[in-house]
Formats: structure tokens, C-alpha cells, sequence
């Protein structure tokens, strides 16, 4: 692009290439039109780096979100796990409780 605007430039300047202030003030447009795209570059890149970040963070939440729907479905099954448990020890002892109570209630010879 600047290329083509530096030819572009010598096109319509033609004859007036001699004099010392065209050739000054082309030089001048040349730096600004340079300056201009190194500047649009380093948007660019600014954007492109923002636009990494965004997806990398995106990304960081998706896994983290997983991460703690894992998380609740294992706490969860733990849970169940604990109270099938406990439910198990609860009907053995009702069990040996009948027993007991079925041994006390025994008539005694």
C-alpha cells in the first residue's frame, strides 16, 4: 500500500520533482503514510491479542464451569453413597433389635 502510494506520488508530482520543497513535502507523506501503517499493524495486533485473551479466557471459564458441574455430580453421588450407607447400618440394627426384643419376649423355662 505505501508502495503504491509512494509511486502514485511521484506520478503526480512529474516535472515539480526537481524542486526542493515538493521534494520535501513528499518526503513528509512518505513518513506520514508509513507512520499511518505502522500504526494500523499495531492495532491490528492489539485487536488480534485481545481477541487470544477473550478466547483463552472463555476457555478458562468452560473448564472451570465443567470442572464444578463435576465437581457438584461427584459431591452428589458421595452424598447418596453416605446415605445408602447409613441406611444399611440403620436396618441392621432394627434387625438386631427385633432379635433382641424377640429374645426377651421369649417365655423362659
Amino acid at each position: 500500500m505505501t508502495e503504491d502510494f509512494v509511486k502514485e506520488q511521484k506520478e503526480a508530482i512529474g516535472d515539480l520533482g526537481n524542486d526542493p520543497l515538493v521534494k520535501l513535502r513528499a518526503r513528509e507523506l512518505d513518513l506520514k503514510a508509513q507512520e499511518n501503517m505502522r500504526r494500523q499493524k499495531e492495532d491490528d495486533n492489539r485487536l488480534n491479542l485481545d481477541k487470544m485473551k477473550s478466547l483463552m479466557n472463555q476457555n478458562l471459564q468452560e473448564e472451570k464451569m465443567e470442572q464444578q458441574e463435576d465437581l457438584a455430580i461427584l459431591r452428589a453421588t458421595t452424598s447418596l453413597e453416605k446415605q445408602k450407607m447409613s441406611n444399611k447400618v440403620k436396618m441392621k440394627n432394627d434387625k438386631m433389635k427385633q432379635q433382641d426384643v424377640r429374645i426377651l419376649k421369649r417365655p423362659r423355662s
